[in-house]
């Protein structure tokens, strides 16, 4: 079986610039790269036991799944109100 990847680029930190859901392919895994502005942040998501401290004016990569079915929701943990959600279809 070939594994496919689906990419995603975040930018955590004073600003929330991927909008409430990214949208990925049922059964597939994910590059995700975060990247950290003006301040650190922390990628955090208990559904995809995932978490990652990203330093400031830095990007760090993260991979997950294959993902079945359904949404997962994560938060920068260092600004609660920093949320999003992927979302496999």
């Amino acid at each position: 079986m070939k594994r496919r990847f689906a990419l995603a680029l975040l930018a955590l930190a004073t600003s929330l610039s991927f909008g409430p859901n990214i949208v990925a392919a049922q059964d597939t895994s994910c590059r995700v790269t975060l990247q950290a502005r003006r301040v650190a942040a922390e990628f955090e998501s208990s559904e995809l036991n995932r978490e990652k401290v990203v330093p400031a004016g830095q990007s760090a990569v993260i991979y997950i799944g294959p993902l079945s079915p359904g949404t997962y929701p994560f938060f920068d943990d260092f600004h609660q109100s920093t949320r999003g959600r992927i979302v496999a279809k």
